[in-house]
């Protein structure tokens, strides 16, 4: 009989988890939130919504992130980064924020 082997799978970074979203509705706020509360990292594009929609999401997903001790970061005028400090950890997504600067 075959002896079998224990292949070890490294883990994902933190960027090969980030979530990538169009925002089109304020609906997907709490959505958004889960993901975040979950340990997923996102990079939310807002240009498809009115900037009061924005601006308010982003307030309340900016507190969220608060709370996970986290960061964002604005990639452009309409793109964000919110991210836990365990997205952090691995460098990962510090090396995509220095690559935008």
């Amino acid at each position: 009989m075959a002896k079998k082997t224990n292949i070890e799978r490294s883990p994902l970074t933190s960027f090969q988890l980030l979530e990538r979203v169009i925002v089109s509705s304020f609906d997907q706020l709490l959505d958004l939130a889960s993901l975040l509360k979950n340990g997923k990292p996102l990079l939310l594009s807002f240009e498809m919504v009115e900037v009061e929609v924005a601006n308010k999401m982003i307030g309340f997903l900016s507190g969220v992130v608060y709370a996970l001790e986290g960061k964002t970061f604005f990639t452009d005028d309409k793109t964000i980064l919110f991210a836990s400090k365990k997205n952090f950890e691995d460098g990962s997504l510090n090396q995509f924020i220095k690559e935008r600067k």
